[in-house]
């Protein structure tokens, strides 16, 4: 795996062609690189200059790192796999747009603004597609951190997502969505984070696949807005608090929930 950096300022990022020039092999360097593939992580730092930085296509690298980049990385309407880490930081003025895209993630999504920056993420119409090989998820920040957040069960393990708030104990996302049909179970962790949905959705576990709630230390807080409404079924909650408007069936108290009466299961399912 190579780290790959972006100079230059404002250019497009389509593996080819159009990144003649941009990519280097060291923070400023002169030495000059092909764009970085799936084995490759794609670095935005303070030298790589302001302005937007404009993905176009469909690719796969290793991550993507923002740390000191003081401009835009816009990823259009580009379909993106990220097969590890990919983190988002700002300690200067820096911006994310999602766009319109299908994105998927194998590990983990992290917003961060710990370094004193301002981070601003446009959700745009994309969906932020999580599945992990192992454990995945990512820190989220104040705001709608995505509009469609999706996570997708795999044959052989479930999704492991635990999300921790910076800068911030709330977060949002326009549609929630999970996915186990080709297998599970799924495990959402919030860590003293509430997160709210901000339309109607419906989260359908099965029986000998639901869907696990955790609250990390007996705290996590799933809301829908005002006016929406939430259906869970064949779930497992522990520690968990679901806002008002979110109704429940076919759950196992798994205990220590607060503020919900999780309604027996209609069929056991199984062992936790």
């Amino acid at each position: 795996m190579a780290n790959k950096f972006w100079v230059g300022g404002s250019g497009t990022w389509d593996g080819g062609t159009l990144d003649s020039g941009f990519w280097r092999t060291a923070t400023g360097g002169s030495t000059v690189t092909t764009a970085p593939t799936s084995a490759d992580v794609a670095i935005f730092d303070g030298l790589s200059g302001g302005g937007t930085v404009t993905v176009a296509g469909n690719m796969t690298v290793s991550g993507v790192t923002c740390s000191a980049h003081t401009g835009t990385l816009d990823f259009a309407s580009s379909n993106m796999t990220f097969n590890s880490t990919t983190s988002l930081a700002a300690q200067g003025t820096h911006t994310v747009r999602w766009g319109s895209g299908f994105h998927t993630f194998k590990g983990n999504l992290n917003y961060n603004t710990a370094g004193g920056g301002t981070l601003t993420v446009d959700a745009g119409t994309a969906t932020l597609n999580f599945q992990p090989t192992g454990q995945g998820g990512g820190t989220m920040i104040p705001g709608i951190c995505a509009h469609r957040l999706r996570l997708t069960g795999l044959l052989t393990n479930g999704v492991f997502a635990q999300w921790n708030s910076t800068g911030g104990s709330t977060f949002s996302v326009n549609y929630f969505e999970i996915d186990n049909s080709n297998g599970g179970p799924i495990i959402f962790t919030l860590n003293g984070t509430t997160m709210t949905v901000n339309n109607s959705f419906h989260l359908a576990g099965r029986p000998t696949a639901p869907i696990y709630f955790r609250g990390v230390s007996g705290i996590g807080t799933m809301n829908v807005a005002a006016g929406q409404s939430g259906f869970v079924d064949w779930f497992h909650s522990y520690g968990f608090t679901f806002g008002s408007g979110i109704t429940l069936r076919n759950g196992y108290d798994g205990m220590a929930n607060g503020n919900i009466i999780v309604p027996p299961q209609a069929t056991a399912i199984g062992a936790l």
